[in-house]
């Protein structure tokens, strides 16, 4: 469904007239960012980790999320899933709304950065991952 929609300038005087769907951007056109798959995805996410870490090593890790205690436990134990060696630093937002943990983690290779990757998105009250 289409509307025309007519806008006027600053002085009052009548611009050219725009077209305004109301469909989705993506069913207008989908274009090429649409057709990677999720292996597509994660073979390029892995085959990048790869060319700019060499493995095992020490991978920093920044999870922001809700300054609670069962949050912060969920986030600690997930990065930490399997016993991997790390630090973690917290510092508290401004407000104290938010906490930033900074984790240096020892990893085995590029699956594994994905894996915890996976873990912590998978955790309620994260906000985002670094």
């Amino acid at each position: 469904m289409s509307a025309e929609r007519r806008d006027s300038d600053r002085n009052g005087a009548p611009e050219q007239a725009t077209t305004v769907s109301a469909e989705p951007a993506a069913a207008v056109s989908a274009g090429p960012a649409a057709a990677v798959s999720a292996e597509d995805d994660q073979a390029r996410a892995l085959a990048l980790l790869e060319a700019t870490h060499q493995f095992p090593c020490e991978y920093a890790v920044t999870v922001i999320a809700f300054n609670s205690h069962p949050v912060t436990v969920a986030v600690k134990s997930a990065v930490t899933e399997g016993g991997a060696d790390h630090s973690h630093h917290a510092t508290e937002s401004k407000a104290g709304k938010y906490l930033s943990h900074r984790f240096a983690v020892k990893v085995t290779d590029a699956a594994h950065v994905l894996a915890i990757y996976a873990r912590v998105r998978s955790v309620e009250g994260v906000v985002t991952i670094l």
